[in-house]
């Protein structure tokens, strides 16, 4: 999909290393729909607006006509939950639910302190970037669930824009 709206340059660089596959992925979603999925966005000229300066922390993303406005804020909070939730619950499932088991005590407290980041209870009112203690998708060599969560934040950003495209009908489009 064409992204407008925001350079690479003007985003935050932890969500730099996602924004290729950002676009991308409602392809990815639904592979079998690819040739229908692209004459759709060339028909009608449907392009993604990522907005680097919404304000809300929830998420944000909307369709007006031709344009899904998606806040940047958004996708990192999708890819915060994404690993977050993908750290602690597969450390908790490898020590069998038992908290004193966890290996992977590091990734543990992260996925848990990103996730407390990204709650709306510790966002609301505060502006700041991600906080450089906490990991980002382009560590994947580095941390064990970083491979998983870029590919959980492909496939739900993919279905989230997906839900944007087919929440009109084509003719509501002009």
């Amino acid at each position: 999909m064409k992204m407008i709206g925001a350079a690479i340059e003007d985003l935050p660089p932890k969500i730099r290393p996602l924004m290729e596959s950002f676009g991308l992925s409602p392809f990815h979603v639904a592979p079998e729909r690819k040739a229908e999925l692209a004459g759709l966005l060339d028909k009608h000229d449907i392009k993604i607006c990522l907005d680097p300066n919404a304000k809300d922390w929830l998420f944000a993303e909307f369709r007006m006509g031709k344009l899904i406005y998606v806040g940047v804020r958004t996708l990192e909070r999708l890819w915060a939950y994404c690993y977050g939730y993908n750290a602690v619950t597969t450390e908790l499932q490898k020590a069998d639910g038992e908290f004193n088991s966890i290996q992977n005590h590091v990734e543990f407290e992260m996925g848990y302190n990103l996730l407390e980041w990204a709650s709306q209870t510790q966002l609301a009112g505060i502006e700041g970037e991600w906080p450089a203690a906490l990991p980002d998708p382009s560590l994947t060599k580095d941390l064990e669930h970083v491979e998983a969560a870029n590919h959980i934040f492909l496939m739900t950003s993919g279905r989230l824009l997906l839900h944007e495209l087919h929440l009109r009908r084509p003719s509501e489009l002009t």
